[in-house]
């Protein structure tokens, strides 16, 4: 998404059409966002037999699996922000200012290090995977901040607007997807084959619901999301 977006930043910052660049920005983000909200919420709920399904077999028994999903859940929480802050942080590219990127990076990696040190105790290697997940939310918050002071003309009413819709569309989805795996995902030990389609059958689920939960409160990027699929990506529609 965010190299997609790039020649269109670029091309807006350019000419400083600073309308544009605010659209796009916002475009970028919703739908970035319409993804990986539910792509969270997905890989919390099925955690367990998603790392069980790709990795246990030999050495990599029961607790190996449940303590690398305890990773993947504290690893999951930031997934939205690690996204966002690509789409971010190539706007501030557009725009000729590699210096503010770096500088938020910075703090959040000394961000990143106390949380880690101080959530290493009580969640041992959880407590590092939370802190990179909240290190990666404050680099989000304080470039944002920083965007607001660099460009106007940012809706950040309706980017809000479609979170709030996105996050009802994924709570949708995560009860269809926590109540498919109680009758899907087998319990204790499974083939392969057997695991492999009732993950897939629990995704394939949550995709249904998530879908028709989007078109119910008309979400206009499920429609982007139809035309990318179809082989037109949303940004050649939208320009």
């Amino acid at each position: 998404m965010a190299t997609a977006v790039l020649p269109s930043f670029s091309s807006y910052a350019a000419v400083q059409d600073n309308k544009a660049l605010g659209e796009t920005f916002g475009y970028a983000m919703r739908l970035v966002f319409f993804i990986t909200i539910p792509s969270m919420v997905g890989l919390i709920l099925l955690r367990e037999p998603i790392i069980g399904l790709l990795f246990k077999r030999g050495a990599f028994d029961s607790q190996t699996t449940a303590l690398t999903a305890s990773a993947l859940l504290y690893y999951g929480i930031g997934l939205w922000a690690f996204s966002a802050v690509r789409i971010v942080v190539t706007l501030f590219y557009a725009l000729q200012d590699t210096r503010t990127p770096v500088k938020m990076a910075a703090i959040s990696i000394f961000v990143n290090m106390i949380l880690g040190v101080t959530l290493m105790w009580p969640l041992r290697h959880g407590g590092l995977a939370l802190a990179t997940s909240l290190a990666s939310m404050v680099n989000l918050y304080l470039l944002v901040r920083a965007l607001r002071k660099k460009v106007g003309l940012i809706d950040w009413r309706e980017i809000f607007l479609s979170v709030r819709k996105t996050l009802f569309c994924s709570g949708i989805m995560g009860l269809a997807v926590f109540t498919a795996a109680l009758m899907l995902i087998p319990q204790g030990h499974a083939s392969f084959v057997n695991l492999l389609c009732s993950v897939l059958g629990t995704v394939l689920i949550g995709i249904g619901f998530y879908a028709g939960s989007a078109f119910l409160v008309k979400c206009p990027e499920v429609f982007d999301l139809m035309k990318m699929i179809g082989g037109r990506t949303a940004f050649q529609e939208k320009n």
